[in-house]
């Protein structure tokens, strides 16, 4: 279709939202033919380029395996890039992590001591 013709074009001129959005076409596979390496590619070039989303999407990878082996280092590290340019999923996606990694004497500790 003429609207993924102009994304992929788009994308190609270095377009940060562009990449996005045509890697994130990829990795649903739907519209075009699924391709999880591309699209790591074009969210890793456009992450590169400030793109919030792309971080978050780069996280979420990495916390799912992905395409890629499940690397939760990496996945918090863009998670807190993504928490640093404004994404508040990238921040509740750390939460959860977070809460994941925390031990239940912490967790313990966390409900006693909250105000709420």
């Amino acid at each position: 279709p003429e609207a993924l013709r102009l994304l992929e074009a788009a994308a190609a001129q270095g377009e940060a939202r562009a990449k996005t959005q045509l890697a994130y076409q990829l990795q649903r596979g739907e519209l075009i033919p699924l391709d999880d390496a591309r699209a790591l590619q074009l969210y890793t070039e456009a992450a590169e380029l400030g793109d919030a989303d792309a971080m978050y999407n780069l996280g979420w990878i990495y916390t799912n395996g992905r395409g890629v082996a499940a690397d939760e280092a990496r996945a918090i590290a863009w998670y807190t890039r993504a928490t640093e340019s404004g994404s508040e999923e990238a921040q509740v996606a750390l939460e959860k992590i977070r809460k994941k990694n925390q031990s239940y004497t912490e967790r313990f500790v966390e409900w006693v001591t909250s105000p709420d």
